[in-house]
């Protein structure tokens, strides 16, 4: 995300952010602890989560001082999009906004609904891993975002009232008038109830909120006009006493709309028993492309640390022994190097890639979904490499489908070349190379075998780990 790139506006950006925390710390309070007012006997379990929910519920405001990506997140100006103005609605993937708008301008007007939405997804995910406690993490940001949704000033660009001259409105109703009312804002919410789609379902009460910016703004002129000022307890009391009913229904709202979507992941998840357990300790970051690989047949992957990419299927348990028992295929990965994973013989459906560093630690799963069978293999197939571990020599099998300039070495763990066994055109057909290794140390090595296209275009990329023990000579 660009962010407004200019130093000044960052910082006065940052300040802004600061002042204009949607509903104030209260508010936040208010709205993630009522949620377990909807929660059913089903998801008693989940009553342990409410005080974390409400201590943390303003976590990612206090994050906005330290990344300047955070700000964008916590609100849309949804009327500068001019086909709201027109129908009410915009685009709901992130991608359809930018390649109709261009990333500055979805950029300037917030990523509210997209940030939501990632954070459910977050949640599905560890609920999935039995990863409770970056759950609750996920949940509370959840709480949060959902909270900013129903803040209508969130969602408006007269955020501040700056464009109808009601200049500071922002802070005066979501954290002074708040403030001095928050023991009056009292509701029970109502179970919760399945969602049909989550991205409709976000979008959806967004576009119902909207509608009570007016409110806001006229009940501020009529406070203004019987306090005469901005301040005060009868500025403060004439604001309450024109937006109490709003108010409430969006702090109840905003509550069932929490309670919704934690239901909502919880069931996607599979309705798992919810344990206790400090936050997973991850690894190496994993990248995958599979809508636009380099090749066809694979997807692409790139590992920030030397080791091992596992693929699996969905909802494997990020437990290093299950991964190695269900995985589906594997391959060693040097740090940043594009992994060329092929596809081509699995079923259509959702599968998980993991990443393991040598410490062991695993990466977050990373999904992709396969919709065509029957795609080519890649260019190199049938490739062994044996015996492995080994001592003295390797022996390197493999075919190629068709005549290829081939590049085959060997690399240590720092991603350093120790020797290049060929570098040449290789016709089609079955081929074997030997790595007589008297020179190296014992450690792990990695063969790399690489076709280079037109122009030393890389075409594939092949990676097995071998392991040279200690020579019993």
């Amino acid at each position: 995300m660009n962010f407004r790139n200019k130093p000044f506006q960052i910082f006065v950006i940052i300040v802004v952010s600061l002042l204009l925390s949607s509903w104030g710390w209260q508010g936040h309070q208010k709205i993630s602890s009522s949620v377990s007012s909807s929660f059913t006997g089903e998801m008693e379990q989940f009553n342990t989560w409410v005080d974390f929910l409400t201590e943390h519920a303003s976590d990612a405001d206090y994050r906005k001082s330290d990344d300047p990506e955070e700000g964008p997140k916590h609100y849309i100006d949804i009327d500068n999009y001019p086909e709201f103005i027109a129908s009410g609605r915009i685009p709901h993937t992130l991608d359809s906004c930018i390649d109709d708008h261009g990333s500055s301008f979805v950029d300037n007007n917030g990523y509210l609904p997209w940030a939501t939405l990632a954070s459910y997804e977050d949640l599905v995910k560890y609920l999935k891993l039995g990863d409770w406690g970056n759950a609750k993490i996920a949940a509370a940001d959840l709480g949060h975002y959902v909270a900013d949704g129903h803040m209508p000033l969130h969602i408006t660009r007269n955020y501040d009232g700056q464009h109808t001259g009601n200049n500071g409105i922002h802070s005066r109703y979501e954290s002074h008038m708040i403030g001095e009312y928050i023991d009056e804002i009292n509701y029970t919410g109502s179970p919760v109830e399945d969602i049909d789609d989550i991205r409709t379902y976000i979008f959806d009460y967004l576009y119902h909120n909207y509608q009570y910016v007016d409110s806001v703004i006229l009940a501020d002129d009529y406070a203004k006009a019987i306090a005469g000022s901005t301040s005060g307890s009868v500025y403060l009391s004439s604001l309450w006493e024109k937006t109490d009913d709003v108010t409430i229904e969006l702090f109840r709202t905003g509550s069932q709309a929490l309670a919704n979507l934690i239901y909502n992941a919880w069931s996607e998840a599979g309705k798992p028993a919810i344990g206790d357990s400090e936050p997973f300790e991850y690894g190496p970051e994993l990248t995958v492309n599979a809508d636009t690989p380099s090749q066809e047949g694979t997807v692409d992957v790139i590992s920030t640390e030397v080791g091992m990419i596992y693929l699996v299927p969905e909802n494997t348990a990020s437990d290093l022994s299950v991964i190695r028992e269900l995985s589906i295929d594997s391959t060693a990965a040097l740090a940043y190097f594009v992994v060329h994973f092929p596809v081509s013989g699995l079923e259509n459906g959702v599968y998980w890639l993991y990443a393991r560093d040598y410490e062991g630690l695993l990466s977050e799963p990373v999904a992709f979904t396969v919709t065509g069978v029957g795609v080519e293999n890649m260019e190199v197939e049938n490739i062994l490499v044996y015996p492995n571990p080994f001592t003295e020599f390797v022996r390197i099998s493999f075919s190629l489908k068709k005549k290829d300039d081939i590049s085959v070495r060997v690399m240590d763990t720092q991603g350093r070349t120790v020797t290049v066994l060929m570098n040449a055109e290789m016709n089609a057909g079955e081929h074997h190379l030997i790595w007589d290794s008297d020179a190296a140390t014992p450690d792990v090595y990695f063969i790399v075998i690489e076709i280079r296209g037109p122009d030393s275009y890389r075409e594939g990329l092949v990676v097995r780990q071998v392991v040279k023990g200690e020579s019993k000579k």
